[in-house]
């Protein structure tokens, strides 16, 4: 393997490819990069402590987004939901990344399945 990093997409998650015929809809082909969808979950996840806390409140968003557990992620591997807690402050684990390896200073292979 030549080279590879680390992402947060890609084409296997479902909830993913639908952020992304939503995103390029409206801003062109190509146009969603590797932190829209981490944005997007984020966005989703206050706006449902905020209706759940029925505030806006900084406190009363934390209490309700440690809550919150297997809300479907739209990065990662097919199926990855985030999950929040009391010291479980980012919801994620290994399963939200995609690896992509590189050839030739191309994209290659995409690993849709975390490899230990």
């Amino acid at each position: 393997m030549e080279r590879s990093f680390s992402t947060r997409w890609g084409t296997s998650n479902e909830n993913t490819n639908q952020l992304r015929a939503a995103y390029e809809a409206t801003s062109g082909a190509d146009s969603l990069n590797w932190l829209h969808p981490m944005v997007w979950d984020a966005l989703l996840i206050t706006k449902k402590a905020a209706e759940a806390a029925g505030s806006t409140d900084g406190t009363a968003l934390r209490d309700e987004i440690y809550k919150i557990s297997n809300f479907p992620s739209s990065f990662g591997q097919p199926g990855f939901a985030l999950s929040f807690g009391e010291g479980v402050h980012n919801g994620t684990t290994k399963q939200g990344l995609i690896f992509v390896q590189f050839e030739g200073g191309k994209p290659s292979l995409v690993w849709d399945v975390y490899q230990p």
